[in-house]
């Protein structure tokens, strides 16, 4: 009897489980998930009204990428990363055999130009000197003064071209453009080096004693911005830091964006006009190339709010 009533009963009610089963999972799982809290907390304006935007830090002089006038190998390199270096200072330097070879060559040109030029010379002196011009032809007169200003043209073509070599040699030799830190360094003893820049310089050097802060703002928001508005950053990973800004200049061009901060929701299909700002660098944590949060005074709001 009861074997019949579990082969009857037995499984709509396993069924029924189930069913209760898979509804209790199905509403567990459909509950809303609160969000985790941030792992560090964002950085807080303290300013009632302001504009937001990313920095990025760059040196006084702006990055300055180096890059040698003509491509070669490299035969030495006399800085290293974080050395501070003077104006026409060595960076590095190519092989210049080749160039060498050119201005021995251009010199043994000069002197032939001046044995040229000097024996036209005695030859124009010589028929300048006849008493009687009767006994030479007015032709040669002629084409001994032709001799003599070719003589000196060759001469001047070749001292110029021995300048110009001179001027390449001196060039293989990468110096300093102004005074400054050497930010970064790819240079390599036996590396190919490009005469062009390009994404990966060779290196990169800045003057670093004062940093400035490179800020885009949204197109939105560029006509709350004011020159010399207040302004501060805090550094990202420890918004406890943070530096007050001094306003530089607005950059007068508009340019698609470049700085990205990271955010989801984030558009890059946006432009942005760049504010510049400056702050002292001492005794802070913080880098040229870093990300930081802005946040600028909108005078603009809080005098439309009075």
């Amino acid at each position: 009897m009861k074997s019949g009533l579990l082969k009857l009963y037995g499984p709509p009610l396993l069924a029924l489980v189930g069913i209760i089963f898979v509804a209790r999972a199905v509403i567990l799982t459909n509950v809303p998930q609160a969000p985790p809290p941030p792992s560090i907390k964002p950085a807080e304006s303290p300013y009632k009204e302001f504009i937001a935007g990313a920095g990025i830090v760059e040196a006084r002089s702006e990055n300055i990428a180096v890059a040698p006038y003509f491509s070669g190998i490299i035969s030495e390199v006399a800085v290293k990363v974080g050395d501070n270096v003077k104006k026409d200072d060595l960076l590095f330097a190519l092989d210049n055999r080749a160039q060498i070879a050119i201005v021995e060559e251009q010199k043994a040109s000069v002197g032939a130009a001046e044995a040229n030029l000097a024996n036209a010379r005695a030859r124009w002196q010589f028929i300048s000197n006849v008493q009687d011009k009767r006994a030479l032809s007015q032709e040669e007169f002629i084409q001994r003064k032709s001799d003599l200003l070719a003589a000196e043209a060759g001469l001047q073509k070749a001292q110029a071209a021995l300048k110009h070599a001179e001027t390449n040699l001196q060039l293989s030799q990468v110096r300093a453009p102004i005074s400054g830190v050497v930010l970064q360094s790819r240079a390599r003893v036996g590396e190919f080096a490009t005469a062009q820049a390009g994404q990966n310089p060779l290196m990169i050097i800045g003057d670093t004693s004062v940093y400035h802060l490179r800020v885009e703002v949204d197109e939105n928001d560029a006509w709350k911005i004011i020159g010399g508005a207040k302004a501060i950053a805090f550094v990202r990973g420890n918004p406890e830091i943070s530096v007050p800004l001094e306003f530089v200049r607005i950059e007068k061009l508009v340019i698609p964006k470049r700085n990205l901060t990271g955010d989801t929701g984030e558009r890059v299909d946006v432009r942005v006009l760049q504010v510049i700002f400056s702050f002292d660098p001492h005794a802070l944590p913080i880098y040229i190339g870093q990300l930081m949060d802005v946040f600028i005074e909108n005078k603009q709001n809080l005098s439309d709010n009075k």
